[in-house]
C-alpha cells in the first residue's frame, strides 16, 4: 500500500503546479510591503509624560440630526463617539451634520477632534462632555475627556465639542472620567 487513497486528477495536479509559484511569490512580496509603511509604536507612558494642552478653537454644537454624525465616528460606548477630521472631505461631511461648526482651520498642520453625546437635551441646561486635555507625543494623541452624568431629555438631539489640536495625527487613546478607549492607530 502506496499511503494514497485518492490520485489527484488532472484538476489537481494543473493547481498545485500553479500554486507553488503564487505562493512563492506572494511570500517574496510580503517582507517588502512591511518597508512601505513601517509601523510606529508610541508608549502610552510617553503619551501620558507629553505636556497636556487644550483645543483650541473649542466649540459647542447642538446637532438636530445626530445620526449623521454617525458615519464620522469612532465610538466609546452606546452614548458618546470620537470625531476626528483631517481631510477636507471630513469636514465637509461635519459641515453637512452640524452647519454652525463654522470655518475649517488649517488641516495641513492638525486635526479636529470631537466628542459627541448621543444623550439629548440636558434637563438642568449644562453641557454633557467637555474636553479637559490632550497630550501630544510623535502625532500620535491622548485625549481626555469628562462626561457629566444628569437627566437627559431623549428628544434625539446629540451634543458636540470639537476644538483644533495642532501637531495631532491621530488620536490612540480617549480617558474619559478616568476609563481610557483604545481607539487608533498612528497611521
Amino acid at each position: 500500500m502506496r499511503g494514497f487513497l485518492c490520485k489527484p486528477g488532472r484538476i489537481g495536479r494543473r493547481f498545485a503546479r500553479g500554486a507553488v509559484p503564487l505562493v512563492a511569490g506572494v511570500l517574496a512580496v510580503l517582507p517588502a510591503c512591511r518597508f512601505l509603511s513601517p509601523t510606529r509604536t508610541i508608549a502610552l507612558a510617553d503619551l501620558e509624560a507629553a505636556p497636556a494642552q487644550r483645543p483650541t478653537g473649542a466649540r459647542h454644537v447642538v446637532v438636530s440630526d445626530a445620526q449623521g454624525l454617525r458615519a464620522l465616528c469612532k465610538p466609546l460606548g452606546p452614548r458618546l463617539g470620537l470625531i476626528e477630521v483631517r481631510s477636507a472631505e471630513q469636514w465637509r461631511a461635519l459641515e453637512d451634520a452640524a452647519p454652525q461648526i463654522g470655518a475649517c482651520p488649517d488641516l495641513r498642520r492638525g486635526t479636529v477632534v470631537g466628542i459627541v453625546a448621543w444623550v439629548g437635551t440636558p434637563l438642568n441646561g449644562g453641557w454633557p462632555v467637555e474636553f479637559d486635555a490632550v497630550q501630544v507625543h510623535e502625532g500620535g494623541g491622548l485625549l481626555k475627556a469628562k462626561f457629566k452624568g444628569g437627566t437627559y431629555l431623549p428628544d434625539g438631539t446629540a451634543r458636540l465639542e470639537t476644538g483644533y489640536v495642532p501637531g495631532l495625527h491621530a488620536v490612540l487613546v480617549v480617558d474619559v472620567n478616568g476609563t481610557p478607549f483604545y481607539v487608533g492607530r498612528a497611521d
